[in-house]
């Protein structure tokens, strides 16, 4: 290889050095992956005799910016052929990353909601499937023109989700879900109490995998 090749190769190596130091700089890392425990939870399931009767699953983004985990979405499927479930909000709660539990809201498609009133029990029938949306008490204020109550913050402080270093590091909180079966029949007093911890990790994402996601 002559000089002048060897000149043009090495201005191509820094160049294309260069474009790749701007693209990494250029990546946003501060963002995060939420993994529910579902080994965890089927133990519950199993020990409680609910295997075969309730499953219980989350609808969760690939990936979260630190500010943009403001809600869960859960999905409850009543697998009993003779049994009913209330699912009740206000007994439910969710812990933070400091153990302090906090009391679930479920988002209504109006939101005119009183948070001084009990929240209605949410029926799922034998073989029914329900789809919510939760998020916390604090995080929800009231537009004063429309009296809405929209979410006006995320789930956690974000800055604690910040000072995750690494992916080996991670953060825990969990939603605490009270379920009431009951027979289809309509006989009373025939109803028993369920609870049941949905525990997940929060943990930083990859910077590779940052590199390569395109959210939607």
């Amino acid at each position: 290889m002559d000089d002048r090749n060897l000149l043009i190769l090495t201005v191509y190596i820094i160049c294309v050095t260069y474009v790749l130091y701007r693209v990494f700089k250029s990546v946003d890392r501060n963002q995060v992956i939420v993994h529910l425990d579902g080994e965890s939870l089927n133990g519950q399931l199993e020990a409680q005799n609910l295997k075969d009767r309730v499953d219980i699953q989350f609808k969760l983004e690939k990936r979260y910016q630190l500010d943009q985990l403001r809600q869960l979405s859960i999905q409850i499927d009543n697998q009993s052929p003779d049994h009913s479930i209330d699912v009740d909000w206000d007994r439910s709660s969710l812990t933070d990353f400091d153990g302090r539990s906090r009391r679930v809201i479920r988002l209504t498609p109006s939101m005119i909601l009183d948070l001084s009133q009990h929240q209605v029990f949410s029926f799922i029938g034998a073989g029914k499937t329900l789809k919510e949306k939760l998020t916390v008490e604090e995080v929800l204020q009231r537009d004063s023109q429309t009296d809405v109550l929209k979410i006006s913050a995320p789930l956690f402080d974000p800055s604690k989700l910040k000072k995750l270093s690494g992916t080996d590091n991670t953060l825990q909180f969990s939603l605490m879900l009270v379920l009431h079966l009951l027979r289809s029949t309509g006989e009373t007093g025939n109803s028993v109490i369920h609870i049941l911890s949905c525990d997940f990790t929060v943990k930083k994402a990859p910077w590779t995998d940052v590199m390569s996601w395109k959210p939607r």
